[in-house]
């Protein structure tokens, strides 16, 4: 009899376990297939409709263009042992085309990744969104954790001025911004964020910030975050951040931009081809392969990524958004696309 029982409390623990699924979205799938790698969905709007548990994955096919609007809330959770993991999968990266609104928002959740990923918006004179938005407006000084996101390229976001008439004095709006993190709590407390990691990430063409970090003024909206090999750049050539009007200044006096006692990141003109153009009309990969993200000969960004193989033991990545592989003999470049001289 006693054996029994702990064979019956065995199987009731073991159906306890969630399983964590692995979500595929292709341009040849179908939104009734399952979602596997072999039938995958094909639409954002499909992915919407999911509810993602612990250790989740989100994949959009690399070398892709999405059209749409990522949308996550809490119910899609994850924690810091099993993130919800958004994601490109196959070579290359994917695009979120996000239009006129916000490629990736994620409101009110936590325990998420957002990786290897390219955003785009339709324009910062006529969009209003942001890449990627993970905003807390939960009251009661809530603080939600664990938010990373890494190897983004987010451009072209804006923001409709006309709207911030309604908006609560001392509050930041979300859009505008290439990467947006931050509070937004309805009750002005000091809701936010602990446990965020911003890696290896670039943001240009946006209307206000390239990586924004906010709340209320009068608070310290989130905490816990790290900045590593970003590169950062203002046409006008000047830099902004905490308080700080240099690029050096801030990296000394926040910690940002440095990884075990070594320097990263940097504020350069990142020399695109064409400054970063984006074709009006009939976007595909090929058009953006050639309408203005490549590196020019020179460039800074050339060998000054972080070589994520041999630091995080990591052979995810093995090309960029284009398809040029990875050269094991020198370090990788910032940003989605790698230097080509053939």
């Amino acid at each position: 009899m006693r054996l029994a029982v702990c064979l019956i409390i065995f199987v009731h623990i073991a159906l306890e376990l969630p399983a964590q699924r692995i979500y595929h979205v292709s341009k040849n799938g179908h939104d009734e297939n399952p979602g596997t790698i072999q039938q995958p969905f094909r639409t954002i709007g499909r992915t919407n409709q999911l509810m993602l548990k612990p250790g989740d994955q989100l994949l959009f096919k690399g070398g892709e263009i999405f059209d749409g609007n990522i949308l996550l809330d809490e119910t899609d959770a994850g924690t810091g042992a099993n993130p919800v993991r958004i994601a490109s999968y196959g070579e290359g990266r994917a695009t979120i085309y996000a239009g006129l609104g916000t490629a990736l928002l994620a409101m009110n959740t936590e325990g998420i990744s957002v990786e290897n990923l390219v955003v785009k918006g339709d324009g910062s004179d006529t969009n209003d969104g942001s890449g990627i938005a993970v905003v807390n407006s939960l009251p009661g000084d809530r603080r939600l954790s664990y938010v990373r996101i890494k190897n983004i390229s987010a451009s072209g976001f804006g923001r409709d001025i006309k709207k911030l008439k309604g908006e609560i004095v001392g509050m930041q709006n979300p859009s505008g911004q290439g990467i947006f993190v931050g509070g937004t709590a309805v009750d002005k407390s000091k809701s936010g964020f602990n446990d965020v990691l911003i890696e290896n990430c670039e943001t240009f063409e946006n209307e206000f910030y390239g990586i924004l970090i906010s709340g209320y003024w009068q608070d310290d909206p989130s905490r816990h975050i790290r900045f590593i090999n970003n590169a950062y750049w203002s046409p006008a050539g000047n830099f902004r951040a905490g308080g700080c009007l240099s690029f050096d200044q801030w990296r000394k006096n926040s910690g940002h931009e440095m990884l075990k006692g070594r320097e990263t990141g940097m504020f350069a003109d990142p020399q695109l081809t064409g400054n970063g153009g984006f074709p009006s009309t009939g976007y595909t990969r090929e058009s953006l392969c050639i309408s203005g993200y490549l590196i020019k000969k020179g460039s800074p960004l050339i060998d000054a990524g972080l070589d994520i193989r041999r630091l995080f033991k990591s052979d995810v990545v093995r090309s960029d958004y284009c398809g040029v592989a990875f050269k094991p003999s020198r370090k990788p470049d910032i940003g989605a696309f790698e230097f080509n001289a053939d």
